[in-house]
Formats: structure tokens, C-alpha cells, sequence
């Protein structure tokens, strides 16, 4: 799940500031592959196994623009 939170502040009639939070994966949840359904006849240990690594981590990104 992503976020965004943002808001503005009314600094004059045509000027504007803007602080803003983005948060990818907010919930830092682990998004595991599918896992392997390919039998090789030499090594039968591939069989459902899972691989990990294809997870992103959370990023969280801060931010602030002047709007004229």
C-alpha cells in the first residue's frame, strides 16, 4: 500500500507553500514470488521453493515546494 499526505499554506493571494509525506510499501508488508513449480529430474529440491528477495522495502520521501 502506498501514502501521501500533503498540505498546502496560503502564504500570499498567488503564492503558495507545500510540505508533503509519500511513504512506498507504508505497511512494510513482504510481498512474496510465487512459488517455483519446475522439477528437474537431476534435483527434485527446487520443487515449491520459495526465493525471497523480490520484497521492496519501505521508502518514505519528504518534501516541500513554493507554488507561484
Amino acid at each position: 500500500m502506498n501514502l501521501s499526505i500533503y498540505k498546502d499554506f496560503a502564504v500570499r493571494e498567488k503564492l503558495r507553500f507545500q510540505l508533503r509525506a509519500e511513504a512506498t510499501n507504508a505497511f512494510n508488508h513482504v510481498n512474496s514470488p510465487l512459488p517455483n513449480l519446475y522439477v528437474d529430474v537431476g534435483t527434485a529440491t527446487t520443487f515449491l521453493n520459495h526465493t525471497y528477495g523480490e520484497a521492496a522495502p519501505r521508502i518514505i520521501r519528504l518534501g516541500a515546494k513554493i507554488i507561484f
